[in-house]
């Protein structure tokens, strides 16, 4: 039987950065790591690609439709990481909204059945 992960040894700063920029996008300091390798790895497959254009699509800033299909590869696999385990913040605020739908909802209801 294979395993699927392997351990190694990284730098103390490069797992501290990644443990603060996994707080900022809800991964966490391992799937951080995994999705920086996986941007290098685009990147340095498309020399011109940058990772700073895949980070601007990211953040919004740069049409998807100006990226190379490798820096989209990139953003989607981003995208992916950020909806796989939204920070707890977020899921309270998707929660909240979920809630506020369903009383506005069950409201209307309630004044189509009083007429």
């Amino acid at each position: 039987m294979s395993d699927t992960h392997a351990t190694l040894r990284l730098r103390r700063e490069l797992v501290e950065a990644a443990r603060d920029e996994a707080g900022l996008s809800g991964r966490s300091t391992a799937a951080q790591i995994e999705h920086w390798a996986r941007l290098g790895r685009a990147v340095e497959a498309a020399r011109c690609a940058t990772a700073e254009r895949v980070r601007q699509a990211l953040q919004g800033r740069l049409p998807i439709e100006a990226l190379m299909d490798v820096e989209q590869d990139a953003v989607f696999d981003g995208m992916l990481d950020a909806y796989r385990d939204p920070p707890a913040g977020i899921r309270d605020r998707l929660a909240g909204i979920a809630e506020r739908t369903r009383k506005a909802l069950d409201g209307g209801r309630a004044g189509q059945d009083a007429g």
